[in-house]
This record gives C-alpha cells, structure tokens and sequence, in this order.
C-alpha cells in the first residue's frame, strides 16, 4: 500500500504552555521516491474515516476502518489510523494497542511511534516517552512536532536546558507554528532573553491573531523590561480574544498595579475571585492592591482569606507582615513573621519577610 499522507487526521499531540486546539497533519515517512504527495484512491477507508471523524462521527469512522481491517488486517496504515480514533475518543489504552499493532507489521513507521510517545508524555511517564520521541527522530530528522514533545518530556523529567534546546529546533523547522513559538518564548521569558521572547511571542501573535495565549506570554515579558503600559495593551488584546484566559486577566492586574493603576487592578481582582473563588494567589494579589490604596482592614482581610485557604503559602504571610509593618502595627507584624518562620520556609521567603518588617525589626 502506497504511503497515504492522513491529510484529514489530527495528529497525537501535546501543548506545553498553549492551548490551541488546532489539529495538525499526522506525520508520515517521505515517499522513497520523493514525488509529490500521491493522489487518495477513491473510497479510500482512511479517507472516508477521516471524513467522518473530521465531522465528529468517531462510531461511523472506527466501523469504516474496522471493516477494512477484516479484508486487511497486515494494514499497518489501517492499524495507525483505528488507533487515532480511539485516541480521539479518550481511549488511550486501545490507540496504544493499535499503534502497537501498527509497529509489529511496520516497525520504523514513525506516526505509531510519535503517537505512543505522546500518550506516555501524557501520563507522565516522562523517560519512556522520550525514547519514543528519539527514535522517532532518528528515523524522521526533520519531524517538528517530535522535536517539540521531546521537548515536553525533557522538561518534565527536569533537562530545562535540552528541553529548551528541542524546541529551539522545532521552532527553527516550523517557525510559523503558534504553539511552538509560544512555547519556547515563555521560556525564554523565565530565563530573562527577552527581546527574542518577545520576537517569538509577537509573530506569534501574527500568525494565530485570535488565539489569547500568545499575547499573555507577550505582555510577560514586556511586564519584565517594564513597560507596563505595553504589557496592559496585551493583555487586554488576550481577554478580547478569550475573556475566560485566567492568566490574561492576573496578567493585566499585575501590570496596573505596576502601571499605579490600583483601581483598574482591584477590579480585576474581583472578577477572578468570583471565578476563581479557591485561588489563594488572587485573594493574596488583591490584599496587596487594598495595601497600596491605605485600606489595611480590607488587606488583611484577602490575605487571611488567601493563608485559610493554603496554609502554607508564603507569599501571602510576606505581604501581611509588609502591610501590618507599614501601618506601624509592629507588635502583629513580628507576630506575623514568626508564624512566617514556623512555617520552615524557603529561605529567600524568610529574608523577604524579615525585610518586610521594615522599622518594626527593632
């Protein structure tokens, strides 16, 4: 059977930091000959599955191919594409099988091995998925989306740096995939390159204008060289796409905050604790905001509310101490970091409290 090229297939994979929901082409080996892509046979079963699948009829496309199969089941190409199926339909273990299946009749047949890899990474089975993922690529050099999960494994298994290597190469073999650049300019954001986060992140921006993600990662890092102002205009470009991006709206917050924008970002504030009710960061992000007005019982208010509901979160004991120390009432501000120091924190939380005592050290 001639190689098909799955055009109507959405491919196994996995987003890092965005959440497009675009499907991609299912990878697939080079043709020996290096011709263009050959023409689908008419009635093809791939094609009239992907057909099906593709207009959300899961049961009609697994009954075209399973008919097939009883006609040819040493059709590895069948196997891969009943596999992508059951993947489809949330039935990781039975994609595995059928891609296991793919592989003992065509064992180099690098969509069933991408394809196990992702459902390893998904499961977080970081080391096996890897492996897949290399081997992948050693038959497959130039397979971005490979390149791009072995970069999600290796972060996962804790290699930051050749995690960021695989997505730098994925991003060089796909420099207009969305996810791909986002991906890497929010590394990039963490390690403080910024200018070329902010490249990745804007032609991002260009390539899939409606999406939310890469206008967050974008006004991340423009809030990192401070220009506020730039950092607030993203944002609300992020929630004008999706107003539901919750890192969108603590994003714009945070930059009205640093902006002196205190009102605009008090109000922010309020829509996530209605939506986010259990978020000890936003209860704790708000109190900050009520500090920075002068209104210390509101502040403490948010931050009781953020340590009830994570008793050990830091940050929020740090901003308490700051808020009771700026009011001058000293007496509670070293209570407070007592409590802050029974809690056997990390050390730089430690300093920050002790730091935050300000006069009342004495």
């Amino acid at each position: 059977m001639t190689t098909r090229r799955f055009a109507a297939w959405c491919a196994p994979l996995l987003l890092g930091v965005v959440a497009f929901a675009a499907c991609r082409p299912a990878p697939v080996e080079p043709p020996d000959d290096g011709d263009a892509t050959p023409t689908p046979v008419a009635g093809d079963p791939v094609e009239r599955a992907g057909k099906l699948m593709q207009s959300g009829d899961m049961r009609g496309a697994e009954s075209v191919l399973d008919d097939a199969l009883l006609q040819h089941k040493d059709d590895h190409e069948l196997w891969f594409a009943k596999g992508v199926v059951r993947q489809a339909q949330g039935d990781d273990d039975g994609a595995t099988l059928a891609w296991t299946k793919a592989l003992e009749l065509q064992t180099e047949f690098v969509p069933a091995i991408h394809g196990i890899g992702a459902i390893l990474l998904a499961r977080g089975e970081f080391d096996a998925a890897i492996d897949r993922f290399a081997q992948a690529l050693r038959l497959q050099p130039d397979f971005a989306d490979a390149h791009y999960n072995i970069g999600l494994a290796l972060l996962g298994a804790g290699d930051r740096t050749k995690a960021i290597e695989a997505f730098e190469r994925a991003v060089k073999l796909a420099p207009d995939d969305p996810a791909m650049l986002v991906q890497l300019a929010d590394m990039y954001v963490v390690d403080e390159k910024l200018d070329p986060a902010i490249a990745l992140a804007s032609h991002a921006g260009e390539v899939a204008p409606k999406e939310s993600t890469p206008f967050v990662v974008w006004g991340n890092a423009l809030v990192k060289k401070g220009d506020f102002e730039g950092a607030i205009a993203r944002y609300a470009t992020a929630l004008q796409n999706d107003p539901n991006n919750l890192d969108a709206r603590l994003g714009l917050s945070r930059a009205q905050q640093r902006a002196g924008k205190l009102g605009d970002a008090a109000k922010q504030l309020e829509l996530l604790t209605q939506v986010v009710p259990d978020s000890a960061v936003v209860w704790a992000e708000w109190g900050s905001v009520l500090a920075k007005q002068g209104d210390l019982v509101g502040a403490l208010e948010k931050f009781d509310r953020a340590i009830a509901l994570d008793p050990k979160f830091e940050a929020a004991f740090v901003r308490r101490i700051g808020a009771l120390a700026a009011a001058k009432r000293c007496k509670e501000a070293r209570a407070a970091a007592e409590a802050l120091r029974g809690l056997e924190p990390a050390d730089e939380s430690l300093e920050a409290g002790l730091a935050a005592l300000g006069r009342c050290k004495k």
